[in-house]
């Protein structure tokens, strides 16, 4: 099952986990004895039902949709369907990704009625299930797998893992991995196959864009 950054790190720090996939840099009393990788970059995007007549938006728009100023779609293009805006309640590493790289989400607050949920895959289930809800989401495989998701382009840049590439999209958040010290024996031997050319070729296939 899948947990939160934190809880990835915990479980590696008191031994219950060998190898913790994390989406942000240990911090504070987590760098202790852990030892953090990059493994690669997917781009974050703004996630919302399919059925929704829209495919881009700019960033003031965005940020009106967010901080709760916009509260109908109809507002911007999108039908007359309220808005849900959806969050996490911690680690939503999404979201530090706007708020580092989209200068009006930086100091942004989310509006009071916000729904926030514990992973980003109950956020993307949420968009999945039910028209008008919008949420910061990972933009990857786990989002070909929600056939009522779609992901909005950014000021009619698409968020393809071309555009990371290129530098034309701007908004993507890392992914890494976290062991107990340096890693050794069979953990070394896994994570030097994860920098292979083979299996850097399965984790494009994954929308994750390598950087090992």
């Amino acid at each position: 099952d899948s947990m939160s950054s934190s809880g990835g790190m915990e479980g590696v720090k008191v031994g219950r986990l060998t190898i913790g996939l994390v989406t942000r840099e240990p911090h504070g009393a987590e760098k202790e004895k852990l030892v953090y990788r990059v493994v690669g970059r997917t781009p974050v995007g703004v996630g919302v039902h399919k059925s929704l007549p829209l495919t881009t938006l700019t960033e003031a728009q965005i940020c009106d949709i967010f901080s709760g100023k916009v509260k109908s779609w109809n507002e911007v293009g999108g039908g007359d369907l309220k808005i849900t805006v959806l969050t996490r309640n911690r680690d939503d590493i999404n979201l530090d990704t706007m708020k580092a790289r989209m200068g009006c989400f930086k100091d942004l607050r989310l509006p009071e009625n916000a729904v926030a949920l514990i992973r980003g895959s109950e956020v993307l289930d949420a968009i999945d299930k039910r028209p008008g809800m919008v949420g910061i989401v990972n933009i990857a495989g786990s989002l070909a797998e929600r056939p009522n998701v779609k992901a909005l382009a950014v000021g009619g840049v698409a968020p393809t893992v071309e555009a990371v590439k290129s530098g034309k999209y701007k908004f993507y958040a890392e992914r890494g991995v976290v062991t107990l010290g340096q890693p050794q024996g069979t953990v070394r031997k896994f994570l030097d196959f994860v920098a292979s050319a083979e299996a850097q070729k399965l984790l494009a296939q994954r929308g994750m864009i390598p950087v090992m």
